[in-house]
């Protein structure tokens, strides 16, 4: 038995109109943060486990084996891709191949600085019978950019390099310590944008490899540019990096391919596109940058399936010569559909971003407390987002001093 898993997506850039009339985009101010030194998972408490929490059973022990391999290639511990699955109970090959599906997916939309190698993978079983599966050997395939001189292995030179690319992130992401997540989802979007630019020839080959992944975004070499998912990965690596909660997200746009991100603010998830907020030149002569159109965006139809994004006019002017021109991007509706890998990972009220886009405003949180175990919190008059989140602090009587909640 041999099943191969495989994840590429052919990445969209939206369509451009343009018209001969403009309208200027609004500036955002600064934000309040969330009160509370909380930590990094904290801030998504309130929308219950996702990716790799919800695996129970085997398949979060295949998760568990199979980061580790990655980890110990991508910091140069091994070379090998190839290893034996501890098979943790019984089960059928139909099961093996579910559990082994949920597995990898949680690995690559959670750790793509342990997957920046990996093309495709391969999972081969001995059985009895299709009801008994007595063995199971995984071959994490490396892509062409890092494949090793023999057979199932990595170049471990290459390897390194690459790992010492996605290293860069961290001083990106210590330039924006102290700050709200506002600041930081703004400030990343900016560094990623400044560092990268969309690459037409990779998605007319489609071969995967480092197109798809950070190293090309983080190198410095202004002329390795990467597609969608490498600026999904390179966004969601920052925000974790800064201690922003942010999840990396698959499915269509406008009926393309596409990878992009959900991101968290005061308690409400927002739609995050990177690839169109950097801009895009498809179909014309110029570069045309879109700051902020994709950023933090919301959906009136949204839902656990998708969401539709409306863009603003947006003014476009540069020189040729002594000739200036001006023309505007009209406004559109982008569709954004998630697939079922998403679906599956994360929880319907995660991918129900919030119905309107994030605006700046002081929160004030009113009302009685919500409380969960560890958190307790208010929801914020103006915007219904999470204000005065922190965790717990309870007296000698099992009782929080702040929200009166009971220590379970």
């Amino acid at each position: 038995m041999k099943v191969k898993i495989r994840k590429k997506i052919c990445s969209g850039l939206v369509a451009a109109a343009m018209m001969l009339t403009a309208l200027p985009v609004n500036a955002s101010a600064e934000m309040i943060e969330y009160s509370g030194n909380l930590p990094y998972s904290a801030k998504s408490a309130p929308f219950g486990k996702q990716g790799s929490e919800r695996l129970t059973g085997a398949a979060k022990s295949y998760f568990d084996q199979t980061l580790q391999v990655c980890k110990d290639i991508s910091e140069g511990k091994r070379t090998g891709t190839e290893f034996e699955l501890t098979l943790t109970k019984k089960v059928s090959t139909s099961q093996l191949s579910e559990y082994w599906q949920e597995a990898v997916n949680a690995l690559l939309y959670e750790y793509p600085e342990y997957s920046f190698w990996l093309l495709e993978s391969e999972i081969s079983a001995g059985y009895y019978s299709e009801s008994r599966v007595v063995n199971a050997s995984i071959n994490l395939i490396p892509s062409g950019d890092y494949k090793g001189s023999k057979a199932n292995t990595v170049d471990s030179a290459k390897i390194k390099a690459g790992a010492a690319s996605i290293a860069k992130a961290d001083k990106i992401a210590a330039k924006y310590e102290g700050k709200s997540d506002y600041e930081k989802i703004k400030g990343y979007c900016d560094e990623i944008s400044a560092l990268t630019d969309y690459n037409h020839e990779a998605i007319a080959s489609m071969e995967g490899g480092n197109p798809w992944q950070m190293p090309w975004v983080f190198d410095g070499d202004p002329k390795t540019n990467v597609v969608c998912e490498g600026y999904a990965k390179a966004f969601y690596y920052l925000c974790k990096k800064g201690g922003v909660e942010c999840f990396i997200v698959t499915g269509n746009m406008s009926g393309g391919g596409h990878m992009w991100n959900i991101a968290i603010v005061d308690g409400k998830s927002y739609l995050v596109d990177i690839t169109n907020t950097d801009g895009f030149d498809e179909n014309f002569e110029i570069e045309m940058d879109m700051p902020y159109m994709f950023l933090l965006k919301g959906g009136a139809d949204s839902n656990e399936y998708g969401c539709t994004v409306t863009t603003p006019e947006k003014k476009v002017s540069w020189k040729e010569g002594s000739r200036s021109y001006t023309y505007t991007v009209s406004s559109s509706n982008v569709n954004y559909k998630y697939d079922e890998n998403t679906r599956a990972l994360y929880s319907k009220s995660l991918l129900t971003v919030s119905k309107s886009d994030y605006t700046v405003h002081t929160h004030k949180g009113e009302g009685e407390y919500k409380v969960n175990g560890s958190y307790h919190w208010k929801n914020c008059k103006t915007c219904g987002g999470v204000a005065s989140f922190a965790s717990h602090k309870f007296d000698g009587k099992g009782v929080c001093e702040k929200c009166g909640a009971k220590k379970k």
